[in-house]
């Protein structure tokens, strides 16, 4: 089992206290593409290096269509029940947080403008890999923050493989990221109706579990049966994400989480808001610096190995709870005021070029 990590990443330099009852918005890309569709190769190759930028703070799937041609070989009807809620006629289709919009016009800016907005739901997910078994464990928890208008939502987890090769055909595309694999709870996700309340929650506990051997259809005409066969490549690259979504008409997703792994079930099974408990839950990089550690003034530093350049810093406390969110222009050497952050144990969180980074710092006054 690979320790669990997140990918953080980068937006203009800032600093973010939140308050308790407040988070940010995760936003939600959806794509729908073909290894048969020539300019779903120019969209991906314009998308895919974007995503990358802020990977670990946004969710982002793409569903491989039927069409055209014989389409691409990792088609699902899952991914074509995608496919009829925002009624695509033609690919390559993008969908940001529930609504269309050209992928050519997309930027960085773009996403650094959803993560600047507050969300009226908190989404906390985590899941667990089993690849002897071809199985997945997921828990997912969300809890609304303000009134979710009345009418029907729904709740989405997606079990998504983050790099696939084998589905290539004739568009010239050689790889395929964030590739749609599995919708859970049900094959439409969850559906939640009435008017959802500040304070109410929703938990998930699942685990699903890929059938029989990998098979590579031929095309989109003989897609997988569930039941008795799977298209995963790699059980080590698949990932999660979970989101709630409006079942009404305007299509909004209010609010999404990307999974974390767990590599123990201490860690999976911990209490929503709590940080682990164990040494063992917390994948400490030896290799971080930073200084002065313990910190007993307004300043300090965190500088990467071999000068990888920082996207994104964060700092928890024991419990959790995010403290600090700072984002940096690309430098490998962050210097932070923590002045406002009480005296105690924390966990910082680096996001850089080459991977992430966590390691344990003291605040004394």
């Amino acid at each position: 089992m690979r320790s669990f990590s997140t990918l953080l990443a980068l937006m203009v330099l800032t600093t973010v206290v939140n308050a308790q009852n407040t988070v940010k918005r995760t936003p939600v890309y959806e794509v729908f593409s073909s290894s048969t569709c020539p300019p779903c190769k120019p969209a991906n190759d314009h998308l895919v290096p974007i995503f990358e930028e802020r990977h670990g703070q946004i969710a982002v799937v793409k569903y491989q269509m039927s069409w055209p041609g014989t389409g691409d070989p990792y088609y699902t009807p899952e991914g074509n029940g995608r496919r009829g809620i925002y009624s695509v006629n033609s690919i390559p289709y993008f969908v940001r947080n529930g609504a269309a919009e050209s992928y050519s016009s997309f930027s960085v800016d773009d996403i650094d403008d959803d993560l600047a907005e507050d969300a009226i739901v908190k989404i906390e997910l985590r899941y667990m890999l089993d690849p002897e078994s071809q199985s997945i464990s997921i828990r997912g928890y969300a809890e609304a923050l303000d009134t979710v208008k009345s009418g029907a939502q729904r709740m989405v987890i997606a079990i998504v493989e983050k790099v696939t090769y084998q589905n290539k055909k004739s568009n010239g595309e050689t790889e395929f990221h964030n590739v749609f694999k599995k919708m859970l709870p049900e094959s439409a996700g969850d559906f939640i109706i009435g008017q959802v309340m500040p304070g109410q929650t929703f938990e998930y506990d699942t685990t699903y579990v890929f059938q029989g051997d990998y098979r590579l259809p031929n095309n989109a005409g003989d897609p997988i049966n569930d039941n008795i066969e799977h298209s995963v490549e790699s059980f080590d690259s698949l990932h999660v994400i979970m989101f709630m979504q409006s079942a009404g008409t305007d299509k909004t997703i209010y609010q999404a989480a990307t999974g974390v792994l767990s590599k123990s079930i201490e860690d999976f099974e911990r209490p929503w808001g709590s940080w682990p408990t164990s040494v063992t839950d917390v994948a400490v990089s030896s290799d971080l610096k930073i200084y002065p550690n313990p910190v007993n003034y307004g300043m300090v530093s965190v500088e990467t190995p071999n000068g990888e350049l920082i996207n994104n810093v964060r700092i928890y406390s024991m419990t959790g709870a995010e403290v600090s969110n700072q984002n940096s222009a690309s430098k490998a050497k962050v210097t932070m005021d923590v002045t406002d952050i009480a005296t105690g144990l924390y966990i910082v969180k680096v996001s850089t070029s080459g991977g992430e980074y966590t390691k344990r710092v003291s605040i004394i006054r």
